[in-house]
């Protein structure tokens, strides 16, 4: 269960699944569960599966900051609930009532575009500076998957992340003066 507080309890897997699958709504089971034809039919690795085993390999060799931070992305994205709901028990119409999107936990990653991707940013227009760390826990999850062989292909490799802004940094010369 990746996506709690306790670490100890992060070393199973089945927790996140029985979560997941209570809080993500039928809109989108019923919009994924069209064929796509994509070229990738064998292969029915879904996003959740796929945070899940990065959340598990991010827990032993990040920094415990950097991995709560990616957590909480993935926890968004494949549930579309924000992540202060994560160890809370809510019922479906707390879900309802919290949901910020459908959710892509379900999806198979052959079938996940990079417009996805767009409209699940779009969907939170008070990230402005998040939005490049959304986009990197989304792709770092994916990539290590792709690394270690669990998936054979992504449809959102190259996947443009816009560049970070320099933080601008103003010296007066007083503090120049107190240190000569």
């Amino acid at each position: 269960m990746p996506f709690s507080t306790n670490k100890a309890a992060n070393s199973g897997t089945n927790g996140f699944h029985k979560r997941f699958w209570t809080t993500t709504t039928d809109a989108t089971s019923k919009r994924r569960s069209a064929p796509q034809e994509r070229g990738c039919r064998e292969d029915q690795t879904t996003v959740a599966v796929i945070c899940e085993t990065y959340l598990n390999h991010s827990n032993i060799h990040d920094w415990p900051a950097s991995y709560k931070i990616r957590r909480d992305y993935l926890w968004d994205f494949c549930t579309g609930l924000p992540p202060r709901t994560r160890n809370e028990g809510l019922t479906k119409k707390d879900t309802d009532r919290l949901r910020i999107h459908d959710g892509f936990g379900k999806t198979r990653l052959c079938d996940l575009p990079t417009y996805d991707i767009t409209s699940w940013l779009d969907k939170h227009e008070d990230w402005t500076g998040a939005r490049r760390n959304a986009v990197q826990a989304v792709r770092r999850a994916i990539n290590y998957c792709l690394e270690q062989g669990l998936v054979t292909r992504s449809l959102i490799q190259g996947y443009k992340v816009r560049r970070s802004r320099g933080r601008v940094t103003y010296f007066t010369p007083e503090p120049l003066m107190q240190r000569g």
